[in-house]
């Protein structure tokens, strides 16, 4: 029944507010029924009061008009809250107030009110909650009647616990409507928010169903900016990384599929013709270098794959070591000295300082190097073409700088730069490379827990990476 998040949450919800209105109507039950209680105490204990002025009055004054006067007061009382009027002189004579003598006051004996007699005598006013014998709970006042100083008698108002209920029974009764038209307007306020909270993981649940299906373009809508709409900006981030990832595991499959087609459909057909004749005797040898030249190629293919598929599971841990970044730059660019001679390129050093250490995986770094470089050798412009190799120091941090003239990067294909197989070349170029130079680049750097950058414009391209100063 409470399987889904938006079952529990309205469950919860509800649980809530049927808690807290209980709660509130037991405290507002308890609140209004003693504040009616004191205001109907109050109130009795003021009539007794009026009615001992004029059993005062009737002592002094025994006019047939002055008890007439006093039986209709104390008969007025009776009706209006429901109560039994008594007046007790201090001989505890009662004084009829009509054609009968009270001797029950509404479940209170005589006897039981003559309890408190001795109290009001004294010249004490009272109101009290008695539980009588027969069971019945009766509120009761008393007030004395003075003549020049001198207690003559008591007035005791007697009120059943029911007629005070009664007089608070009908605001409960309003409260009560008010609490559950509260409750309703509560309940559905909880139904709409709850699916308010749940809709975007609903929406996510429904996407990530898709999601196991290669479908990745759904989104989930945010509303908010709470945790619920952090978590729904997450997921579309999440979303749009894989597919992004997918769009790039379909170009790698494609980009490994053509560099191993091209080398080996190369090959099947130069072995393929030695074999039926088609190529002569005497140009064997030459066809041969082809398909050796091309295994190595292929080699070369599956080694670098190899190594980059080690670095970024981890498999080939980091052996920092401290060594001078500039020496190892001046290593790199007299190993690649007969192909810059062979495209007649410039090249510019620019160190800040004579020494630079770092504090990096020497072998590591070289590589990241030598494939900047081959790069720059690579892509440069042709015959008269610039490239540069600068460092500098920068706090604790060493920037490396690799540069070249060649054509400029579009923009459109800078984010993509370091992606496997990715090429701004998009015929795939024989001679170009693989296209895994600058992702095996990318995931050395960030093995180290650094930054490598690509930034191009119409005077030169250059990367940028730093390492820990040593």
């Amino acid at each position: 029944m409470f399987r889904s998040l938006y079952s529990r949450l309205l469950a919860l919800f509800l649980a809530v507010l049927i808690v807290a209105m209980g709660t509130l109507t037991f405290f507002m039950y308890d609140r209004i029924r003693e504040d009616k209680v004191n205001e109907r105490l109050t109130e009795l204990t003021n009539q007794a009061r009026d009615v001992a002025q004029l059993a005062a009055q009737r002592s002094l004054y025994s006019t047939r008009s002055a008890d007439q006067y006093m039986i209709w007061k104390s008969q007025e009382i009776t009706k209006e809250y429901d109560a039994y009027l008594i007046i007790v002189d201090r001989y505890r004579n009662v004084i009829p107030i009509g054609d009968e003598t009270l001797v029950d006051a509404g479940g209170m004996t005589l006897d039981e009110t003559f309890t408190y007699l001795g109290r009001v005598l004294a010249g004490e006013t009272i109101h009290d909650r008695a539980l009588t014998n027969s069971g019945n709970v009766v509120f009761t006042v008393g007030a004395p009647y003075i003549e020049n100083g001198r207690v003559l008698g008591a007035v005791f108002i007697h009120t059943s616990e029911q007629s005070v209920e009664a007089s608070y029974r009908e605001i409960l009764q309003e409260v009560f409507r008010a609490l559950i038209l509260a409750a309703t307007v509560g309940a559905v306020l909880i139904l709409i928010a709850s699916r308010y909270f749940t809709e975007p993981m609903r929406q996510m649940a429904a996407a990530a169903e898709k999601f196991s299906r290669g479908d990745f373009s759904q989104r989930v809508e945010v509303h908010s900016r709470d945790e619920v709409g952090l978590l729904a900006e997450s997921f579309n981030s999440m979303a749009e990384d894989l597919d992004r990832l997918e769009q790039t595991r379909r170009e790698f499959v494609a980009n490994v599929s053509h560099e191993l087609r091209s080398p080996l459909t190369s090959m099947q057909g130069f072995l393929g013709g030695m074999m039926d004749g088609t190529i002569p005797e005497n140009e064997r040898d030459k066809y041969m270098q082809i398909v050796w030249d091309e295994t190595k190629r292929l080699n070369k293919l599956i080694t670098t794959l190899l190594d980059l598929s080690h670095i970024e599971s981890g498999k080939t841990p980091l052996v920092r070591t401290r060594f001078d970044v500039n020496e190892m730059i001046c290593r790199v660019m007299v190993r690649q000295e007969q192909r810059i001679d062979e495209k007649n390129l410039n090249v510019e050093i620019d160190f800040q300082n004579e020494t630079c250490f770092v504090d990096a995986d020497a072998d590591r770094i070289e590589q990241v190097l030598v494939n900047l470089i081959d790069n720059a050798i690579k892509y440069g412009r042709e015959d008269g073409g610039t490239i540069a190799v600068r460092t500098r120091e920068e706090g604790n941090q060493v920037r490396v700088i690799v540069a070249d003239d060649g054509p400029q990067i579009p923009p459109d294909d800078l984010p993509q730069i370091f992606d496997r197989f990715y090429k701004v070349d998009k015929a795939h170029t024989t001679g170009k490379g693989t296209g895994l130079g600058l992702a095996i680049v990318k995931s050395i750097i960030d093995q180290h827990g650094k930054r490598i950058q690509a930034f191009s414009d119409e005077k030169e391209t250059r990367f940028e990476f730093t390492l820990d100063k040593g």
